[in-house]
């Protein structure tokens, strides 16, 4: 019954309650590993890479080869799904320069950057010199991407402006030759618009980022099961279901642990950008496809998270909207209400969710 209870359960994830500045890399959950990197990194870049680092983990730990394809499978579905709903291709995503290489006589220009702001070396790259690519992504001689390439070195922190391409087998285009290295080191060939040195915020902006705002939903908390009212008939099994909620920065991760019949089951996080955008998650395990946008109502002190959910049961399509409101109540209790509205018919389901602090 966990086991059933984790495909149809909602990971209700917020983020730091902010405008349109980035993350800075350091701050990390510790299943994430440690950084190695000093840069900023934007809300779409850190969503795609700690799902990667995610994706790596769990291929690390598949059994055998059957499971170590379905990883690779689902890390194809997963990207395809982001190049084509995020809007990553609006913010600048910060990585090192590895190598830059011409070809003899330097009418094209190959360069490759590698992030590793999580326990996953990422490259972006486009290395015409070893594969053929269309001619719209051979960075020529003349060209305003050749042009700053010629001003910038290996070693050199910088900020991009890129689109993945679409591939049928990997979901994006990616150069590892075998399906290991392209779950656990992958090599993304992509098209590159603009790259820039990289610069660092001013000191009254990454005071600005520092600044802890909306911190009493940090740290521990554990859903008072008793309390709680409308929980899905899988929960019966559960015995305790505790919401870790770290921030680094301008984002918010949660990362929710049941335990229930034996098992643990710690689900995936997923970091949500407070921007104002819709931002999209594909949870192809779990067959759930969700476009959610957070606003914190100041006046009230109240977070209010707003979905697009489109979800399969039983084989069957289902498409819903959910609205979760949290709060932060007098007595120190975590109220989080949600309410579902399911097409057609408009039938609507409510949850109330009450969650104690623990120390």
């Amino acid at each position: 019954m966990l086991l059933k209870l984790v495909i149809m359960e909602v990971v209700l994830v917020v983020c730091r309650l902010c405008t349109h500045e980035p993350f800075l890399v350091g701050a990390v959950h510790p299943s994430q590993g440690k950084t190695t990197a000093n840069y900023h990194q934007p809300p779409s870049q850190s969503e795609f890479e700690a799902k990667r680092a995610e994706l790596k983990e769990k291929y690390n730990v598949a059994k055998n080869e059957i499971k170590e394809s379905a990883v690779f499978s689902e890390a194809g579905a997963w990207s395809r799904d982001f190049m084509r709903s995020s809007s990553y291709k609006d913010e600048y995503w910060t990585g090192k320069i590895i190598s830059i290489k011409t070809d003899q006589g330097g009418t094209v220009a190959a360069v490759t950057i590698r992030s590793r702001a999580r326990d996953i070396p990422i490259e972006y790259r486009t290395d015409v010199l070893v594969l053929p690519n269309p001619k719209d992504e051979i960075i020529k001689k003349g060209s305003y991407v050749y042009g700053q390439l010629s001003e910038l070195s290996e070693g050199d922190l910088v900020k991009f402006k890129f689109e993945f391409i679409a591939d049928d087998q990997r979901g994006v285009r990616e150069g590892s030759i075998t399906e290991e290295g392209s779950v656990t080191e992958p090599e993304f060939i992509v098209r590159f618009y603009t790259i820039e040195p990289y610069s660092e915020p001013s000191h009254y902006e990454q005071a600005r980022h520092s600044a802890p705002k909306h911190d009493e939903l940090l740290g521990k908390w554990q859903l008072d099961l008793k309390m709680t009212k409308n929980l899905p008939e899988s929960f019966k099994s559960v015995h305790q279901y505790t919401m870790e909620i770290q921030t680094s920065h301008d984002s918010m991760f949660v990362y929710i642990e049941l335990k229930g019949s034996g098992q643990d089951v710690k689900l995936p996080s997923t970091a949500y950008s407070f921007n104002g955008k819709e931002t999209f998650h594909n949870d192809s395990l779990r067959g759930v496809r969700r476009w959610s946008q957070a606003r914190w109502i100041e006046k009230e002190n109240k977070l209010r998270v707003t979905n697009r959910v489109e979800q399969r049961v039983a084989g069957k399509d289902q498409k819903f909207s959910q609205t979760d409101i949290w709060h932060i109540r007098d007595d120190g209790i975590l109220q989080i209400s949600m309410t579902q509205k399911f097409s057609p018919g408009d039938s609507t389901y409510t949850q109330q969710r009450y969650f104690h602090r623990v120390k």
